[in-house]
């Protein structure tokens, strides 16, 4: 089965990681279009209205770590800061237990309002004054993300070798 393989792959950058890409492997029962003909494909996507949210989190979804939830609209709040560190460095905001985390692996960025956020690969060394990226990598939905960063969207899989974080507004 391709999509058990993919899903159980060991290497990290070419395992399945989202379900958009699962749903790939999935067989297509096409269905008859009465007007044109054409085949179509039918997929229940769920309820796709748009909701108001008033918070971020990070969900351990697997890793040493897993089960664990950062709350990062109450992080930031708590703390009055606006960019939030995550690593397993003892000052990390979001501090993330597994030897392929950086000790300062990634940075989380976010407005006034804690609501949008964006994710860039690295922090900002202040005795050095330059931008050091992580060892190993951040990747975001199986694509490796920079110091420039990527906003984050509901559900959204942040990968760092063996440990996956799922980004969720609520």
């Amino acid at each position: 089965e391709p999509l058990i393989a993919g899903c159980l792959n060991p290497d990290f950058k070419n395992r399945i990681q989202s379900a958009e890409a699962a749903i790939n492997f999935v067989p297509k029962s096409p269905v008859q279009n009465a007007t044109s003909g054409a085949n179509r494909v039918i997929v229940n996507t769920g309820n796709n209205r748009k909701q108001a949210h008033t918070g971020s989190r990070l969900c351990v979804m697997h890793g040493d770590d897993f089960g664990m939830v950062f709350d990062l609209t109450a992080i930031s709040k708590q703390t009055g800061k606006l960019i939030l560190t995550l690593g397993r460095s003892v000052n990390s905001l979001v501090k993330i237990n597994d030897q392929y985390i950086s000790r300062n692996h990634s940075t989380l960025e976010t407005e006034q309002t804690g609501l949008r956020w964006i994710i860039r690969d690295g922090q900002w060394n202040f005795e050095e004054r330059v931008w050091q990226k992580s060892t190993n990598g951040t990747y975001l939905n199986s694509t490796e993300i920079d110091e420039y960063g990527s906003q984050l969207k509901h559900g959204d899989i942040i990968a760092i070798r063996d440990v996956q974080l799922k980004y969720e507004e609520y």
